[in-house]
């Protein structure tokens, strides 16, 4: 099956991030794998702290992701591409 994998890393605010994203066809639509690590100092001695910030970091990407594709598709529909 084809799919697609994206994937990016850089630093920002002291944090170095790794981002790959799988996007892959299915009967209804498209199935999204995400994974994301940081690395940085503290980041290890406070992992209960960032934990919950990395998890909400990639469900609001993946909402985000969602939500634009779902306008793009009703946009195809209705014509106004």
């Amino acid at each position: 099956m084809l799919y697609r994998r994206i994937a990016g890393t850089g630093p920002a605010q002291g944090i170095f991030g790794v981002h790959v994203w799988e996007i892959t066809p299915t009967a209804t639509g498209v199935h999204v794998h995400t994974e994301e690590s940081w690395n940085g100092e503290g980041l290890v001695a406070q992992a209960k702290v960032y934990q919950p910030l990395l998890d909400q970091s990639l469900t609001d990407w993946l909402k985000l992701l969602q939500e634009q594709s779902e306008k793009s598709a009703a946009d195809q529909i209705g014509g106004t591409q």
